[in-house]
């Protein structure tokens, strides 16, 4: 009985090459993108602090918010509007009751800007997140 030599015998079509080449590529990208993402650091946001009542312009260009911290709430009624503006009179991103005292998460882009108007009498104290 005559043998055939190993190299022979495992012979690969010109296709079943290419098919083998894309998956080892694959393979190797999928790799690549998981060791990047473990080695990136998380999202550093920036911060504003707002304890006064009135209007306060936090960013004047398009952005993301990421949350409002109450950190000492202030007695009801107290309302704190989020615009998507340079100023007091555009989109509301949203209307936070400041009388109590948790982060509210928001991770939403704005446009145009970020702007938050304090109503309260004393002021609460705040801390805005974005990005």
């Amino acid at each position: 009985m005559i043998q055939t030599p190993a190299h022979q015998r495992f012979r690969l079509s010109r296709r079943q090459l290419i098919v083998l080449g894309i998956i080892a590529l694959l393979l190797f990208v999928s790799l690549a993108k998981a060791q990047h993402s473990v080695s990136t650091p998380g999202l550093v946001w920036s911060y504003s602090h707002v304890s006064a009542q009135g209007t306060q312009t936090i960013k004047q260009v398009a952005g993301t918010l990421h949350s409002v911290v109450v950190n000492s709430s202030a007695v009801a009624p107290c309302s704190a509007t989020l615009y998507d503006s340079i100023g007091s009179s555009a989109t509301i991103i949203g209307v936070i009751d400041c009388s109590n005292t948790f982060p509210r998460t928001y991770d939403v882009a704005f446009a145009t800007g970020l702007t938050i108007s304090v109503n309260a009498n004393p002021s609460p104290d705040l801390t805005v997140m974005y990005q």
